[in-house]
């Protein structure tokens, strides 16, 4: 006997077709092992797929996310693409509120398909940890082939359940040529905790960004939703208690433009609340079909 797993397909931080992340979402996930639920996403081989299985509530389902490597604790365009299917699976013509019950512990997202694309806006459930990099701003400069006068601030740690190496530089063009120089990533970061890069240049209330994930065989990410939070905490250091809005602008390198909205709020003095926004579009669906035997042995 063979058993029919569905998935549906999306483009997440974006309102554009093969635009922003490409996300897969197995609505039905009960009765999976997390052996069968990696090599699933490891067959996929999108940056990342989710599997999801009920919850207490209605709206509080179990979200697990799994890249082709390893499951991730918390994740942005998962999250954001996750609630907007359910969302349409569910029927919903509005918006609607949804609890997504992650390894970070509870989402809160909210759903808007009121509007020409769907839209949600997660938010943390982790707010920014920011520590010091081991890095120093000559380190920065020969991991991403760009000057070290370039580098405008010294490398920063910043986490909302998955951390970065946060690297500031001069301007979108510095950021738009930067090329990860293998042999500095090998000395520096290979044997690292924090492999992860997330390069930032902001003009305003806007930044370009690149995110490259060489330890899970994507060199480089399109959108990174738990970035985006992340970034909220090295972006409120300068500046005064308020709330605050940028746009961030990734993939177009890779040809899958992203936008990305990044909210957060300063009170006394730290970041007390943080909340990332997109659209997503639904553009395919499928099925593995896998027998008893598979399924009870992952």
């Amino acid at each position: 006997m063979r058993n029919k797993i569905e998935y549906r397909l999306l483009d997440v931080f974006t309102e554009l077709p093969f635009g922003g992340n490409q996300l897969a979402v197995f609505p039905q996930a009960e009765g999976l092992s997390t052996e069968l639920m990696q090599r699933l996403a490891n067959e996929l081989n999108l940056a990342e797929t989710t599997f999801v299985s009920a919850g207490e509530g209605e709206r509080e389902p179990r979200v697990r996310i799994f890249t082709p490597a390893f499951e991730m604790p918390f994740a942005g365009h998962p999250t954001i693409g996750t609630a907007i299917c359910l969302a349409m699976l569910d029927g919903d013509n509005g918006r609607s509120e949804w609890t997504l019950q992650e390894n970070v512990g509870p989402v809160s997202v909210r759903v808007d398909l009121d509007g020409a694309q769907p839209r949600a806006t997660l938010a943390v459930a982790q707010l920014p940890e920011v520590s010091e990099s081991s890095l120093s701003r000559a380190d920065a400069a020969a991991l991403l082939g760009v000057a070290e006068a370039e580098v405008i601030a010294e490398p920063l740690i910043s986490s909302c359940g998955y951390p970065f190496q946060v690297i500031q530089l001069a301007s979108a063009e510095a950021v738009a040529r930067t090329t990860v120089q293998s042999a500095a990533w090998q000395r520096l970061l290979a044997d690292h905790p924090v492999p992860d890069l997330y390069v930032v240049s902001v003009d305003g209330d806007r930044a370009k960004v690149r995110m490259f994930c060489i330890e899970i065989g994507i060199q480089e990410d399109p959108a990174t939703g738990s970035a985006a939070a992340a970034l909220a905490g090295v972006l409120a250091q300068p500046l005064t208690d308020g709330d605050y809005r940028y746009l961030l602008s990734q993939g177009e390198e890779l040809g899958r433009p992203s936008q990305l909205q990044l909210d957060f709020s300063k009170r006394q003095g730290a970041v007390s609340a943080v909340e990332v926004s997109g659209s997503a579009r639904l553009v395919g669906e499928g099925a593995f079909y896998l027998d008893q035997l598979c399924l009870q042995r992952g």
